[in-house]
């Protein structure tokens, strides 16, 4: 694996590159996280396909030289690594904050992202929010990974709803 140092708007990010092939794979680590916390996963894909990890600003080697910590401008950063790396093909993995991160470019569509891999993005709230086209839309997650269903309780909303009521909405 490779280190490496790109000049974004206002930041220094440290990248970490490693394999080779397309689609390469952009990984977009945690609040908290630096490139290291994808390790273990670099180590299990092995040389194949190409992975870029990097440090967002604010975490790890990277440095924000205009003081912006914001999610936009991590999102700057991002593209400005492809634009850096020459990326034809690329997906964006990004876990919590990353995962955000990964939503704000591509709703941006950049040239040559081929999808997002959001994993444990912080929700908010009951609901979690999906980029379709430009527009944050709202859904309503399934049954069984609503928490009261795990509990084997009636949601909140349903406490005196009638029977038919709740077939409808569960």
């Amino acid at each position: 694996m490779s280190d490496r140092t790109v000049n974004s708007n206002g930041a220094d990010i440290h990248v970490r590159e490693s394999g080779v092939g397309e689609p390469v794979l952009v990984f977009l680590h945690y609040w908290g996280g630096w490139s290291r916390t994808w390790q273990s996963l670099d180590d299990r894909i092995g040389e194949k396909p190409r992975v870029i990890v990097l440090d967002q600003r604010g975490w790890g080697a990277s440095v924000a030289t205009d003081g912006r910590y914001d999610l936009a401008a991590m999102a700057d950063d991002v593209e400005a690594v492809a634009q850096t790396f020459g990326l034809k093909r690329y997906a964006l993995v990004g876990h919590s904050m990353g995962g955000k991160v990964a939503q704000i470019v591509a709703a941006r569509r950049p040239a040559g992202r081929a999808r997002v891999v959001s994993a444990r993005r912080s929700q908010g709230g009951g609901r979690r929010s999906v980029m379709r086209g430009r527009r944050p839309v709202s859904v309503r997650p399934p049954p069984e990974r609503r928490p009261h269903h795990r509990r084997g309780r009636k949601p909140p909303w349903a406490e005196d709803a009638p029977a038919d009521r709740m077939r409808r909405h569960a």
